[in-house]
């Protein structure tokens, strides 16, 4: 797709996007309490899951590195995925492009799963780029596209990937948050690196069963929960409240 995001990663960086599927054929989902619902869960059964259930990858904890050594033996046939959706209104069109990370690891925090989203906006009229929103962390940076996006080939917005957190960040940012870590001088991914893999009502009226899934992409955790950052997030559609899906409102 014409917008789609160069990726430019840490050096020490150890996940990387991938397809949900992944995840989900090495968790099983689980109450608050890590009471298992349901061993193994497919995609379907997850779309049935509500508030309050966890997708807990068994192959370690948030405490340890099971999750990222598991993810590193298996990355020969682990998909590169960025997954797109595509929604207007409001007189513009809004290009989203999210990508799933198995394990975040941050400097001050670590837990299974990792949702993260770049987004271009354009005018409905004449379809030209207007502004892009990087999320990072639990809020955003925005550039307007003519005065601080890096495009290559003039279309495609450069993206830093902080360091484990996968906050991402515009090149020459000096508003760094959270401790992150952005060199950019690992792995780059170029459009054709990965995947471009549509979700979203807009597609044939037809979403992923795991896209409705209302809980935590990862285990439980401690007595104050995500405070703490050692939770996994909600997935795309229900990330802070639901704002990024309702994309055109969020960042702007």
């Amino acid at each position: 797709m014409t917008y789609s995001p160069v990726l430019r990663f840490s050096v020490e960086e150890r996940t990387f996007p991938s397809e949900a599927e992944y995840f989900i054929g090495r968790s099983h989902l689980t109450d608050r309490g890590r009471t298992i619902i349901v061993e193994n869960p497919i995609s379907d059964e997850l779309s049935l899951a509500g508030r309050g259930t966890y997708l807990d990858n068994y192959m370690g904890s948030g405490d340890d590195m099971g999750v990222i050594t598991a993810y590193e033996n298996d990355i020969s046939f682990v998909q590169p995925t960025v997954y797109v959706r595509v929604t207007e209104g409001d007189g513009k069109v809004a290009l989203q492009y999210w990508m799933f990370y198995v394990f975040n690891l941050g400097t001050f925090n670590s837990h299974e799963g990792d949702w993260e989203m770049v987004q271009v906006v354009l005018d409905r009229e004449d379809l030209e780029p207007q502004r892009a929103v990087l999320s990072q962390h639990h809020g955003f940076g925005r550039e307007d596209w003519d005065e601080g996006v890096d495009a290559e080939n003039g279309t495609h917005p450069v993206v830093i990937v902080s360091r484990g957190s996968h906050a991402n960040y515009f090149p020459g940012t000096r508003s760094i948050i959270a401790g992150d870590k952005i060199d950019g001088s690992g792995e780059r991914w170029e459009p054709q690196d990965y995947v471009l893999v549509p979700i979203g009502e807009e597609w044939n009226g037809a979403v992923p069963g795991w896209l409705l899934f209302q809980g935590h992409w990862g285990e439980p955790g401690g007595i104050w929960g995500g405070m703490l950052g050692t939770e996994g997030p909600l997935g795309p559609m229900f990330r802070e409240d639901g704002e990024m899906w309702d994309c055109l409102s969020w960042g702007s």
